[in-house]
């Protein structure tokens, strides 16, 4: 039977909390909400140094050790991709679009790569790969 400290209690928590945050800030602007549109869009700048803070505590937490298996290690790569991917592919749309640019072709993959770099750190974090 696993014991479950209160820390790791609290840090699940606050992550799924996160992530459904991030996931229903994703569903709202789908909707074409005006509200949080407005919302998200004054919390741009934030977000995105969530999505810097997350690389960096994925980067200098992430440890290669015997404890860890093949799955929890590629897990921080494969994390990391995608969240690049998304992050990518909205920039592209938006640059593509031309004059028509609409601000939310960048904040919905930002907020989808916010969402998975948050699942990536609570995997690790919980396959004990992550030190923090």
């Amino acid at each position: 039977m696993m014991i479950v400290s209160a820390t790791t209690l609290l840090v699940l928590v606050t992550g799924l909390l996160l992530i459904a945050l991030f996931l229903w800030m994703y569903i709202r602007i789908s909707q074409h909400d005006t509200r949080m549109t407005n919302t998200v869009n004054q919390l741009l700048l934030p977000v995105l140094s969530i999505l810097v803070v997350a690389f960096n505590l994925l980067y200098s937490g992430h440890k290669n050790i015997s404890t860890c298996t093949v799955a929890f290690n590629w897990t921080f790569y494969i994390g990391i991709a995608i969240a690049v991917l998304f992050m990518l592919s909205g920039f592209v749309r938006f640059v593509l679009r031309g004059a028509d640019r609409n601000r939310s072709l960048i904040t919905r993959p930002v907020l989808l790569a916010a969402a998975i770099l948050t699942l990536t750190i609570l995997i690790e974090y919980l396959g004990g790969c992550l030190y923090l």
